[in-house]
């Protein structure tokens, strides 16, 4: 599992990267572009990072607690869970968000 993990930029993914892939675990890798660095769940994009800053996180309709925990060691604020809903910071999670300028939004 992806313990004392944690990565929520751009920035921090480029670091580890040196030949445009880089394997987090078994089932997690992130892998390079040109303008940005897309982090891979069993197959799903769950988080991408754009060189420009702007984060993109999706959960793919999957509301577990293994998605939860990968999503909010890979993002620049922690999801967290109350009566059922997902939360970034005050802002309900939807399955798909992007963090631009400070904020999150609907993705």
């Amino acid at each position: 599992m992806i313990h004392g993990f944690s990565i929520s930029n751009f920035e921090q993914a480029s670091n580890l990267i040196s030949n445009g892939e880089y394997k987090i675990d078994d089932s997690c890798y992130m892998k390079r572009d040109n303008s940005s660095i897309s982090i891979f769940l069993d197959g799903f994009e769950i988080v991408k990072y754009q060189s420009n800053g702007i984060v993109e996180i999706k959960n793919h309709g999957n509301y577990n607690l293994r998605f939860k925990r990968y999503l909010s060691t890979l993002s620049p604020v922690k999801i967290i869970q109350k009566e059922y809903q997902w939360y970034l910071g005050e802002q309900i999670f939807f399955s798909s968000m992007k963090f631009e300028n400070g904020e999150w939004r609907k993705g």
